[in-house]
């Protein structure tokens, strides 16, 4: 498995930073948003960075507010923590804002939190959990999630509230955590067949997908569709009991769910 694990991930690897850009000539446009964050809203409209710009920060505070259902567009540019640890990077407070194409950098809290839709973005060394939210993310896909500790994908409460909702393509690697850290963490909805946790691939973590077991219930209905979990994961599908929770054509070391060994892993 992991022969072809490792060259499947460097297919998705590649095609995510190939969104980021090449190097552009022009100097960078750095803007420090320790003291005062960096606003989209419908003041500013939607906004796209020029890919060498860089947003820095040291701060607790949150670095990047979107509001409105505004979207933020990096284009290539990079979110960074210059501290030994900062707060938030990213945080939508309304619903429909889209966070796509870019970097963030560095032990933020949080990488992205509570954008409706996150895609295409690379997140490298985050404390507690690299994209989550609560309330208002309903799509997360395309991303490459590197040395994260705590959790690379996290929706324990409503954030995924209807079936079309989903968490796919992403690439997630726990390296640097020391097999601490959960790859995917997901509730679903109360009714219905529940969001798509699908096409995903996962290494080195101790917890590859985990479903949380009666915790979520009601919101317990969730599908785990042709996901590779890399043999190097501690536990590759945890708390997924629920009758209410299929797991299909999933590729890992664990013969109760992932019976199959020749499951599918489609690209996008």
């Amino acid at each position: 498995m992991r022969i072809e694990s490792k060259r499947i991930a460097v297919v998705v690897v590649a095609s995510v930073l190939a969104t980021l850009g090449s190097s552009n000539p022009l100097a960078a446009a750095i803007t420090d948003c320790s003291s005062s964050p960096f606003v989209v809203d419908a003041t500013t409209g939607n906004r796209t960075l020029s890919p060498n710009d860089v947003l820095t920060t040291d701060s607790s505070s949150t670095c990047v507010e979107m509001h409105d259902g505004r979207n933020l567009d990096l284009n290539g540019a990079t979110i960074e923590c210059s501290d030994s640890a900062c707060g938030r990077a990213v945080r939508a407070f309304d619903s429909g804002s889209v966070l796509q194409g870019g970097t963030i950098d560095g032990p933020f809290t949080h990488g992205a939190d509570d954008a409706a839709e996150v895609k295409n973005m690379l997140i490298d060394g985050t404390t507690d959990v690299a994209i989550g939210g609560s309330s208002h993310t309903k799509k997360v896909h395309g991303n490459v999630i590197i040395n994260a500790g705590g959790d690379a994908i996290q929706f324990t409460s409503t954030a995924l509230t209807t079936s079309t909702s989903f968490v796919r393509d992403n690439f997630i690697d726990g390296t640097t955590d020391g097999f601490t850290g959960r790859g995917i963490v997901v509730c679903g909805t109360d009714s219905g067949s529940g969001p798509k946790v699908e096409n995903n691939y996962i290494r080195d973590e101790a917890s590859g997908i985990d479903c949380l077991g009666t915790t979520c219930a009601p919101d317990d209905h969730v599908r785990l569709l042709a996901n590779i979990v890399d043999s190097s994961v501690v536990t590759p599908i945890d708390d997924c009991t629920s009758a209410d929770v299929t797991i299909e054509d999933n590729l890992c070391d664990d013969a109760t769910n992932c019976p199959t060994p020749e499951a599918p892993f489609q690209l996008p």
